[in-house]
């Protein structure tokens, strides 16, 4: 019975142990990609809040050429604006967060 409790006692602790480095390993990733995202900006962009408002309209436009996609070759500046807003939004907000969620995967 010691014998097993022994075993058990170590596979605890390897366990843990385990546990222990995956965290510090995921830890030291995410400090990696929050170091390399934040040298990653776009040149010549200068950031501005979210404006939800313009952000519902620019959505709805685009989904308004998708519904047409044969008109989408006479909107390119506008799709060169909403772009254009939407790195600005991407520049302006913070690593982990709704704003930055919105205008990554909106402007695609």
């Amino acid at each position: 019975m010691r014998i097993f409790g022994i075993f058990f006692l170590g596979a605890l602790i390897a366990a843990g142990f385990y546990l222990y480095l995956g965290a510090r390993d995921a830890t030291s990733s995410l400090d990696a990609v929050a170091a390399v995202a934040s040298s990653l900006r776009e040149e010549n962009i200068t950031g501005s809040n979210l404006d939800r408002e313009a952000a519902r309209q620019m959505i709805s436009a685009m989904e308004g050429l998708l519904a047409a996609p044969d008109t989408i070759s006479d909107h390119v500046e506008d799709l060169k604006t909403f772009a254009a807003t939407a790195a600005s939004w991407a520049d302006a907000a913070a690593t982990p967060s709704a704003e930055l969620h919105v205008a990554v995967h909106r402007s695609w």
